[in-house]
């Protein structure tokens, strides 16, 4: 089981995330744009993350789950095949651009 997330990861997560989509191609800085909009110090990144990678790998792992989640969530979701496509197709873009941390 993983330990919880420290306030300091959770904010490198959620500007990972912010920068992640903005960018249509992360640039070989994202780390340094990442700690610097979230006002920490590099030094971080390897504290809790070790590498940047890792940290980009940990963030979409973050988003990857959310989607999953709100793509599929058999609670509010229709008994109706056709018509489960349909909210299937209706959540995809919300659930790619809403993730919270």
């Amino acid at each position: 089981m993983e330990k919880p997330y420290k306030k300091t990861q959770l904010n490198l997560l959620h500007v990972a995330l912010a920068l992640i989509d903005e960018e249509t191609a992360p640039e070989m800085s994202i780390t340094r744009d990442i700690v610097k909009k979230a006002g920490l110090n590099i030094a971080l990144v390897n504290c809790y993350f070790q590498l940047k990678d890792n940290l980009i790998e940990k963030a979409l792992e973050v988003k990857m789950v959310h989607i999953a989640s709100e793509m599929y969530n058999p609670v509010n979701s229709p008994s109706d095949p056709v018509e489960k496509l349909r909210d299937l197709l209706k959540k995809t873009p919300s659930s790619v651009s809403n993730i919270p941390l």
